[in-house]
């Protein structure tokens, strides 16, 4: 499980960085995303990115809640 975990980190960043390999490829594309940001209304903006607060911090909550209960579940099966 860690295994796979560390495995898809390291995928996510060689294809990131594949991706992004030219300077000005990241620039442009950033610059892209911004001004595709920047064309919503003040509420649409703060609600996307209460959007995306919100769901990192449920994510992480998720996971740590996963990994708790098979910690849970893998105790009480060989204890």
């Amino acid at each position: 499980m860690i295994s796979f975990g560390i495995t898809s980190i390291i995928f996510i960043v060689v294809a990131t960085l594949d991706y992004f390999n030219d300077e000005n490829q990241f620039r442009e594309s950033t610059r892209k995303i911004y001004e595709g940001f920047v064309e919503f209304s003040e509420g649409t903006r703060l609600f996307y990115t209460y959007l995306i607060v919100v769901g990192y911090f449920a994510a992480h909550a998720f996971a740590f809640l996963a990994v708790a209960i098979m910690a849970w579940k893998l105790r009480t099966h060989y204890v």
